[in-house]
């Protein structure tokens, strides 16, 4: 089914300033899900996208069965907050953190510790980060 992800070898995702797709197969794989597709339309001539009237998904809606990381930067001009929002609400129990950068994958302590911490659920028992200590 649409969702599991073990089937094609994926065991989590990390998204850095993510949005909603523009592609023309987005809506039927939403459909596929049971969900309506969000479909914010582009300004006149640009490629930047207004607020879409559609935010996370309600509670009941289906979502994908994948462990996600999103990084989203309050200062991103480019995927704005609410985008990366937008897309992290596909999925069931989305990790999000904001950092206060732009479009970047941002290298900061506090973003670092949030990205150890969230990889370190997927390490092989014997690997160097998942005997790291356990206050990551």
């Amino acid at each position: 089914t649409v969702g599991d992800f073990p089937a094609v070898g994926l065991r989590f995702a990390v998204i850095v300033a993510g949005y909603m797709s523009r592609e023309q197969d987005l809506p039927a794989l939403l459909g596929r899900l049971g969900r309506e597709p969000c479909s914010p339309q582009p300004r006149r001539h640009t490629t930047r996208w207004r607020k879409s009237p559609c935010g996370p998904a309600p509670d009941a809606s289906p979502r994908f069965r994948l462990p996600t990381l999103h990084l989203s930067g309050s200062a991103d001009r480019v995927s704005p907050p609410w985008m990366s929002l937008q897309l992290a609400g596909l999925f069931e129990r989305p990790t999000v953190v904001r950092h206060k950068g732009g479009h970047r994958t941002p290298f900061h302590t506090e973003v670092v510790h949030a990205m150890l911490s969230f990889l370190v659920r997927f390490c092989e028992p014997d690997s160097v980060l998942e005997a790291a200590p356990a206050n990551l």
